[in-house]
């Protein structure tokens, strides 16, 4: 919908110019939330000793050990193990994101 302009010429934006812009990006913004609640990516570490599971969002929202091989760890090998698996699930979680959606989120690099 426009209205005319005042000067009588062309027509300016009304109210609703741009819905049709907005409720594409609500529902893109309600299709970003539903996959971030839903989607899960399970990653186990090289040595099977854990794996993480990992939310749409990328954010870590389980850590489960796998059998007693993490008792006869280092501190600093487990530490490693850990941090290592962290981070190929986080990267998995937001590839799959990047390709459901082809977007991408700073805070996710």
């Amino acid at each position: 919908m426009t209205e005319m302009n005042r000067s009588g010429g062309g027509a300016l934006p009304g109210p609703r110019s741009g819905h049709g812009r907005a409720g594409a990006e609500q529902r893109k913004l309600a299709e970003i939330g539903e996959v971030r609640q839903n989607e899960t990516t399970t990653v186990q570490a090289k040595d099977r000793s854990l794996e993480m599971t990992f939310d749409g969002g990328g954010e870590l929202s389980e850590l489960k050990f796998n059998g007693t091989k993490y008792r006869n760890m280092a501190p600093a090998q487990l530490a490693h193990v850990i941090v290592e698996t962290l981070q190929q699930g986080r990267a998995q979680a937001m590839a799959k994101m990047t390709a459901y959606h082809g977007i991408r989120c700073p805070a996710w690099n």
